[in-house]
């Protein structure tokens, strides 16, 4: 609910009146409309006073509504204030006036409240990249920071931007994991694409074995090669090296 500060500048002067007005409820709020909180501020009257009243109408001096504010405590400031809730979608005419044991002061001066340009209520767009209120010239869409969450259609990832949802890879890193610890762990950006992480290092291939990942645990094994695997030990002494077991093995050379 909005709120809207009048302030009622004149003096209201001490209590004249013998008769006392009874007090009524506001009548409901129009079908459809949105509550505001509307604050009012007086000046108290000279004298004593036992409590004040809300003259509230829809045109000027035409006052249908009388609301028994009773006892208001008056602010170190030395003004009194009340807070009436009213339908934002009409234009109201208030005046307040002070009572006690002797009567009721005469109203003081009149203020003026428009109407809302519009209803918060009314102002949903159906969009989750915008934010919805009411401005002073009416409806007003503000989109959300960029990156913020939204559900983009089937895609169940999505992030705004410039106030609309667009489909995205990820919103977190966890959507992003292949499920193999080898490639790295991957990492969803500020723009929602996943980017592959850094792969585990098992060092260069030998003859007869090849260091490769296990994607399961992460960890780096060997692969031997093929028993019978041509290979060469580096001894001139052996010939017809062959793997075996993942060792390069030569036959030695009779002399």
């Amino acid at each position: 609910m909005h709120t809207t500060q009048i302030r009622l500048g004149d003096r209201i002067r001490s209590c004249a009146r013998s008769a006392l007005v009874a007090a009524l409820a506001l009548a409901p709020s129009g079908l459809g409309a949105a509550p505001r909180d509307l604050v009012l501020e007086w000046i108290p009257p000279a004298g004593a006073s036992l409590g004040y009243r809300a003259y509230v109408g829809n045109a000027p001096s035409l006052y249908r509504q009388i609301i028994d504010l009773g006892v208001v405590p008056i602010d170190v400031d030395g003004i009194g204030r009340a807070t009436l809730t009213l339908d934002s979608s009409l234009d109201y005419y208030i005046a307040v006036s002070a009572y006690n044991g002797v009567g009721e002061s005469p109203l003081s001066n009149e203020k003026h409240v428009a109407a809302s340009l519009c209803d918060p209520s009314y102002c949903d767009d159906a969009l989750q990249c915008t934010a919805d209120d009411c401005g002073p010239n009416g409806c007003t869409h503000t989109p959300v920071p960029d990156g913020t969450f939204c559900s983009a259609g089937s895609n169940a990832y999505g992030m705004c931007f410039s106030g609309a949802c667009m489909p995205a890879q990820c919103t977190q890193s966890s959507h992003c994991d292949d499920g193999n610890v080898c490639n790295g762990a991957e990492s969803c950006s500020p723009l929602g694409v996943c980017g592959a992480g850094t792969p585990l290092r098992c060092g260069p291939p030998g003859q007869c074995e090849v260091p490769t990942c296990d994607p399961v645990y992460g960890r780096c094994r060997e692969v031997f090669m093929p028993d019978g695997t041509r290979c060469n030990d580096g001894r001139n002494s052996t010939s017809n090296d062959r793997c075996k077991a993942g060792r390069c093995r030569g036959t030695r050379i009779r002399s």
